[in-house]
């Protein structure tokens, strides 16, 4: 069963960083995922939250009336200009204060020098009320264009995945034909027909809702099961032994089992 280290290294180092993909890798992994999305002004940055202010902290000095700058803006609204005053360690720890927030293509650089292969969860703010087709189908363009500028471009060492169905049909309307995974919860009663609409290699739920039965079921359609995020061994051992065929874990310990 291939492991993947969720959002770079876990809790080893800051995630969605620079530092977290070369800590996993450091820690015996051969895969690594991590989330990015666009900015106000289209640019693809490594980040999980719709929001500012978990991760994403304001560098010394950067502050507004005693408030932190953007203090609970969305990412979809700020341009990558306006995230430079922010950086992406302190939240784990002071040792880490300072840590920039990547771009997608430095991202993709370095997993490439680091022989990843990536899962590349793409993040859509639908609820922020700012996308309609048209900046969907240019958000999937900036992805694509990300990807074919990149070393993994025509590769299958990259898989793209996305709890936002619509950005995974976005991506194939603007004719991407790289590798993607529909990402659940739980298996939807729909999910075999999203699966090949999307011609969809695999199927990403989580720990909690996959059983021998589920993973016998996506098996049938030719496509890879793959679980998040496990970070109980036993577990883990449990799930090999039904077949999945991946998981993205927090232990940077389980890269040896």
């Amino acid at each position: 069963m291939q492991l993947f280290a969720h959002r770079g290294a876990g809790k080893k180092a800051p995630e969605n960083t620079l530092l977290a993909l070369r800590q996993g890798a450091a820690a015996g992994f051969g895969a690594v995922e991590f989330d990015a999305m666009p900015t106000a002004d289209g640019r693809l940055v490594l980040h999980h939250d719709w929001q500012v202010g978990r991760t994403l902290q304001p560098r010394p000095g950067r502050v507004v009336e005693g408030q932190p700058l953007f203090e609970r803006k969305r990412i979809i609204e700020l341009n990558y200009s306006d995230l430079q005053h922010f950086e992406a360690g302190s939240w784990l720890s002071p040792s880490f204060a300072g840590e920039p927030l990547p771009l997608l293509s430095e991202a993709l650089g370095a997993c490439a020098d680091l022989k990843l292969e990536v899962n590349l969860e793409v993040k859509l703010d639908m609820d922020s009320g700012l996308y309609d087709t048209a900046r969907l189908d240019a958000t999937a363009g900036f992805f694509i264009a990300a990807i074919a500028a990149s070393p993994y471009a025509g590769t299958d060492r990259l898989v793209v995945s996305s709890f936002g169905l619509e950005g995974l049909y976005s991506l194939r309307r603007a004719g991407y034909k790289g590798r993607l995974a529909v990402l659940f919860d739980d298996l939807p009663d729909n999910w075999a027909t999203i699966a090949r609409e999307l011609d969809a290699e695999g199927v990403h739920l989580h720990h909690s809702h996959v059983s021998a039965e589920v993973v016998r079921r996506i098996h049938t359609t030719r496509r890879r099961v793959r679980v998040y995020t496990v970070n109980d061994q036993q577990h883990l051992k449990t799930l090999d032994t039904i077949g999945v065929d991946a998981c993205f874990t927090d232990e940077m310990g389980f890269s040896a089992l």
